[in-house]
């Protein structure tokens, strides 16, 4: 699995919280021992590669992310998240059109090198389900996803990851917050 994830830097970071993942234990006494954190982190660097986070062109990431599938075999790529790249726009489009195309870009390497590709996208500002209650956002669909309903017309798959707030009371009855 490749990464390149901004938002989990350093890398040594991101190893970590893969680790406590892969382990269900955190660093420390009594949880992860000397001797799990060594073989774990073994694993992780034997099975998961990392693109430094200061690169944020996607013909630039893209270029590395083919390489690695032909150096280690890469079949998964994971993007976390797809607003810390660079939307370069010089034909002044629109963002939904440069966005677009990005995708396309995006559907182009999963086809070209026969891998699969997790695209983490967070959502516009969610609209309120009441007026008093600033904590209580309806639940986002793919359309809601910041800049462009293309990531609902041009994903294969796509997963939703809503966190109500906890401390929103559940007048219905219909919410799992654990």
């Amino acid at each position: 699995t490749l990464f390149f994830s901004p938002e989990n830097d350093p890398v040594t970071y991101h190893m970590s919280k893969l680790s406590m993942k892969i382990t269900g234990k955190r660093f420390g006494t009594p949880y992860m021992t000397h001797e799990e954190m060594s073989t774990v982190y073994t694993d992780i660097k034997q099975n998961f590669f990392f693109i430094e986070p200061d690169l944020f062109d996607i013909d630039q990431i893209l270029e590395i992310a083919a390489v690695m599938v032909k150096k280690h075999g890469i079949k998964v790529f994971v993007v976390d998240p797809f607003n810390t790249l660079e939307l370069k726009n010089p034909e002044n489009i629109s963002e939904t059109n440069v966005i677009n195309r990005l995708l396309g870009k995006f559907k182009a390497f999963v086809r070209n090198y026969n891998a699969s590709l997790i695209l983490s996208a967070h959502p516009r500002k969610m609209d309120l389900l009441g007026k008093s209650d600033v904590a209580n956002h309806r639940e986002p669909t793919l359309y809601d996803i910041s800049g462009s309903a293309n990531f609902y017309n041009r994903c294969d798959y796509g997963i939703i990851v809503h966190r109500p707030d906890k401390d929103v009371k559940d007048t219905k009855g219909d919410r799992n917050y654990t």
